[in-house]
This record gives structure tokens, C-alpha cells and sequence, in this order.
């Protein structure tokens, strides 16, 4: 199975313009782990292209977390922002409608 994440990390080789040392390293590594069968030696050329990626680091990896709400229904105007967390000071409550549901 290829790795498609370091396909898309892997350097293009472009006419005329030459690449760091590390970025042909991982290259070539990125040709060996290639023809390379499922094992432990393909694991150990992934762990040395991780290791030279996090020294390049061309991207930021980060964490994405979902977010689920519940509301009772009296309380009016909540939306959950997509960046900001501080909604409250936009939400407000129906009394009326709480005490018509016995709460």
C-alpha cells in the first residue's frame, strides 16, 4: 500500500532548480519505502521520513474537535459560532415559556 501522504510531501524534481539535502533524502526514501513489502524495514524508513518532515515541518498538524450542544427550550438565540466560544453574553432565556413547561 502506498503512502499517500508522503506522495503529496515529496518533492517535485523541477529543471533548474535544486532541492535541500533533506528533501532528497526524503525522496529517496519515499522511492525505497515504495518497493518496499509491508514489514519491519518499511516502518523504519517511515519512522526516518518522519523524523526528516517534523525537521522541515512545511506544515502545522493540528486537531479538529466537534462540538455537540444541547439547549433546553427556553432558552432563546443560541448558535454555536464556528471560531468563537464566548456566546453566552447573546443568549437569553423565555421565563414564560419555562414556567408554562414546569420548570
Amino acid at each position: 500500500r502506498r503512502c499517500v501522504f508522503c506522495h503529496a510531501l515529496r518533492s517535485q524534481q523541477r529543471a533548474g532548480q535544486s532541492r535541500p539535502v533533506p528533501q532528497r533524502t526524503f525522496d529517496r526514501l519515499y522511492e525505497k519505502a515504495r518497493t518496499l513489502p509491508p514489514g519491519p524495514e518499511r516502518q523504519a524508513v517511515y519512522r526516518e521520513m518522519n523524523r526528516i518532515f517534523l525537521t522541515l515541518a512545511p506544515w502545522r498538524l493540528g486537531a479538529h474537535r466537534m462540538d455537540t450542544d444541547l439547549t433546553q427550550a427556553w432558552v432563546v438565540g443560541y448558535q454555536r459560532h464556528p471560531i468563537l466560544r464566548s456566546v453566552w453574553k447573546y443568549i437569553d432565556i423565555d421565563v414564560q415559556k419555562k414556567k408554562a413547561m414546569g420548570k
